[in-house]
């Protein structure tokens, strides 16, 4: 008997990212005349790899359940994958969507549903579904901060083939959902919600994330490590600045304003060119000081998952990753993140960027310490 696997598409989630508002929940992209954000690239590359770590017979076991149109159909027949439909979401899709589409879900007797987007694509789809089934999320939204989603796209892909292959066993995720309004109005991260459901994890190899921790931190390395790099830094070196309490410690000490942790910050010391840049400013900054080849890129670990790129700062368009030499990256970390980690990773979702950015990297974990450490892509 064929396993009946779900597959939810939020096609909007992510594009909060490029446009620094911290997520898309709560905001009218439809009347906005937006219907399609990263999510939907994320779901068609999902399904891509999953086509390419499965042998056509493990295929032909498996009925693939989706919405019509954008939030399974379409990325499923992109790859040439026949789904049965089971549910009508309207366009633009909506929560109420996701709601009904997860619940019909259940109904059709799915043994695990897939979800492409963030976390509040993750609340809506526990919500439509009771806790009935697995959930596993691929991530595809700008806040990615619970466990139950899996490292990177590919990382889902190879989890999932786990799954099918009876290589994996049941275990608990988190999701955390933050409150946007409070972080895009006043800067101030807090947890809105916090709900424990059954996910998968291989036997073989981690391929979910940890939930990302805001609230640990090490106050005094991190003071001694801005305080350091602020007087090593140039007066006019052009800088951007990651998200991340070490990240904003360091955008203080040189005088760059920072709208709060989780803002991708630009400008030079003493002088802001904006505190919570959005891709188009960054590219603006990028030409204002003569291309991305002079600017220096410094950034953090944040929390406990050990993403550097790819989660958290999607406003830095790759445009201007490439241009950025590796010798201009500035990764810092305090002692104890650092050797929690042991591991960086990027997920940027391009071949060529992210093998640019892998390989062994000086971490700068003091004034005077540094910490060798693998980068490598999820």
């Amino acid at each position: 008997m064929a396993k009946k696997i779900a597959l939810m598409v939020n096609p909007i989630a992510g594009i909060g990212g490029p446009l620094s508002l911290k997520g898309s929940d709560g905001i009218p992209w439809g009347e906005l005349g937006i219907h399609i954000g990263p999510s939907f690239k994320a779901s068609v590359l999902f399904l891509k790899f999953t086509r390419e770590v499965l042998e056509y017979s493990e295929l032909n076991t498996i009925e693939l359940l989706t919405p019509s149109g954008l939030m399974g159909e379409i990325p499923a027949r992109e790859v040439g994958l026949n789904p049965k439909i089971i549910c009508d979401p309207k366009e633009p899709t909506s929560k109420n969507d996701t709601l009904e589409c997860s619940a019909a879900a259940v109904e059709e007797g799915a043994e695990i549903i897939i979800f492409v987007g963030g976390d509040g694509t993750a609340i809506d789809v526990l919500e439509g579904s009771g806790k009935e089934v697995l959930l596993l999320g691929v991530p595809g939204g700008t806040k990615v901060y619970s466990s139950i989603f899996a490292r990177s796209v590919q990382a889902a892909s190879h989890l999932f083939a786990s799954y099918l292959r009876g290589d994996y066993i049941t275990t608990e995720g988190e999701i955390i959902l933050v409150d946007e309004i409070s972080l895009r109005e006043t800067g101030e991260f807090k947890i809105s919600r916090m709900e424990i459901v059954q996910t998968i994890e291989s036997k073989s190899g981690r391929f979910r994330q940890e939930s990302k921790d805001f609230l640990a931190s090490d106050e005094e390395e991190i003071e001694e490590i801005a305080t350091c790099i602020a007087e090593e830094i140039q007066d006019r070196t052009p800088l951007i600045i990651g998200p991340g309490k070490t990240a904003t410690a360091i955008s203080s000490a040189l005088g760059i304003k920072k709208r709060n942790v989780l803002s991708v910050s630009a400008g030079w010391k003493g002088k802001t060119f904006c505190e919570d840049c959005s891709s188009l400013e960054i590219l603006d900054f990028s030409t204002e000081v003569g291309g991305g080849e002079k600017i220096k890129l410094i950034l953090s670990p944040i929390g406990r998952s050990g993403f550097i790129l790819g989660r958290g700062n999607q406003q830095i368009p790759l445009s201007v990753l490439n241009k950025i030499p590796i010798e201009n990256l500035l990764i810092v970390a305090t002692r104890t993140k650092a050797a929690r980690l042991r591991r960086l990773l990027v997920d940027l979702k391009e071949k060529a960027i992210e093998e640019k950015f892998s390989g062994y990297l000086r971490v700068r974990i003091g004034c005077n310490e540094e910490m060798v450490m693998p980068i490598l892509p999820a």
